[in-house]
């Protein structure tokens, strides 16, 4: 495995911990679920789309789809400085009298989940009431992102993610 990214302070990987959690049981179709890394990363893999959960200073619960690659253990966001998660980062700096670009691999302590959700096959049945999906998902929980300001950085991040999205596209 390759360095970390210099964001991560030296982290090994993000996604490490595939153990089950008091979060992360799975208590409904257990015979369906998995913790396995393989399996976890492969619909990493096959999502083009996951969908982000966090909270907005600390009690307002935010969603928002996004666009992420996964590389050497790492998932990478694609976001726009503008948006809500990067200025809160930026707010918290400057209340701080830091510059918000100062620190490269600042580390936001915040609640997030992201989720990706492959759809392999609609179950339709004579009553409404037993239609199904067959479907593959992952959850991931956090408790701190880490936040990309190295420009060299962020160009590895942006290609991560476009080729993730549309393999050759970069």
């Amino acid at each position: 495995m390759a360095a970390p990214p210099p964001c991560c302070q030296g982290t090994k990987e993000l996604l490490v911990d595939f153990d089950e959690t008091k979060r992360t049981k799975i208590t409904r179709g257990k015979k369906r679920g998995t913790h396995e890394r393989q399996k976890i990363l492969d619909i990493l893999a096959a999502a083009k789309v996951c969908t982000v959960s966090y909270l907005h200073n600390g009690e307002e619960l935010r969603v928002v789809p996004q666009l992420f690659g996964v590389h050497e253990g790492w998932l990478y966001l694609h976001g726009s400085v503008s948006s809500t998660m990067f200025k809160n980062h930026r707010q918290d700096k400057q209340a701080e009298g830091q510059s918000a670009d100062a620190e490269a691999g600042a580390v936001v302590k915040t609640k997030m989940a992201i989720s990706a959700t492959l759809i392999d096959g609609l179950v339709l049945a004579r009553a409404h009431m037993h239609n199904s999906v067959n479907y593959r998902s992952v959850v991931i929980f956090a408790d701190t992102v880490h936040v990309i300001t190295d420009k060299e950085e962020k160009d590895k991040g942006l290609r991560i993610i476009t080729e993730h999205v549309l393999k050759g596209r970069w």
